[in-house]
């Protein structure tokens, strides 16, 4: 019976490393397009007011 829980406690403790693992990852995405979202937002604001100056030089 010991021998059971200790097998079923290690392949939780494997489950838990792999899920932290899979969060990491998620997180490294999750920043990763924060950062693309926040460069895409900057390049609309260039965008912006060039077509403003193009506006103010008609």
């Amino acid at each position: 019976i010991l021998l059971k829980a200790a097998k079923k406690t290690s392949s939780q403790e494997h489950s838990m490393d792999n899920t932290l693992s899979n969060l990491r990852t998620i997180e490294k995405s999750l920043e990763k397009s924060l950062l693309q979202a926040d460069y895409v937002g900057r390049s609309m604001e260039v965008a912006t007011q060039t077509m403003n100056q193009i506006y103010d030089i008609i």
